[in-house]
């Protein structure tokens, strides 16, 4: 699991706090509109099959 600086760091140096707005954006998101949520649900799916195949 990645802290939240080193994931702005791989989105082009963004800050700890902007990480945590857009997951807290995301994940409101994903609760009110079911496209999101799949959208979001089969991205993650299709991350987790790729690194497992490395």
């Amino acid at each position: 699991s990645m802290s939240l600086n080193d994931i702005g760091l791989v989105f082009g140096g963004k800050d700890h706090t902007t990480v945590m707005h857009a997951y807290t954006r995301i994940n409101d998101e994903m609760q009110e509109k079911q496209e999101i949520y799949n959208y979001v649900t089969e991205l993650t799916l299709q991350l987790k099959q790729r690194s497992n195949d490395k």
